[in-house]
């Protein structure tokens, strides 16, 4: 397949997915809860909402990885990569897992889950998980 079939495909996969998530961020908590999924505190590429969202498009049979913040999906691939909106109520999980709403949902295999967790407010970014430097 070409590029722009599996971007059609990707994004598809991703609104069907979505489209199966209740409406509200404790909902998806309590359904990621039900289903065991878990993720890390900070990680775009690993919340639970990016696990849940990379293993709906994978059993799709579409090949891309996603990251996921309260403004933007983002699919990414060898040969392509597109953003697509977050829609309000994924936004919402995101910053509530983030924020130490849903503890429950913290990897237990995360040796320490604060250690990825970035303030936004603050005047440090990641670079790369466990790589910060000073964005002053």
């Amino acid at each position: 397949m070409d590029a722009i079939t599996d971007v059609v495909k990707a994004i598809n996969a991703v609104k069907r997915g979505v489209k199966e998530l209740p409406k509200t961020g404790d909902e998806i908590a309590d359904l990621f809860e039900t289903q065991g999924i878990t993720g890390r505190l900070g990680s775009m590429a690993a919340c639970p909402l990016a696990n849940y969202l990379s293993d709906y498009v994978s059993s799709c049979g579409v090949p891309c990885d996603i990251t996921v913040d309260t403004g933007q999906i983002t699919l990414d691939s060898d040969d392509y990569g597109v953003n697509v909106a977050t829609p309000e109520h994924l936004g919402e999980f995101v910053k509530n897992f983030d924020a130490g709403q849903y503890p429950f949902l913290v990897d237990a295999k995360d040796d320490d889950p604060w250690a990825h967790y970035v303030d936004l407010d603050s005047d440090v970014c990641v670079k790369h998980i466990g790589q910060i430097e000073d964005a002053g």
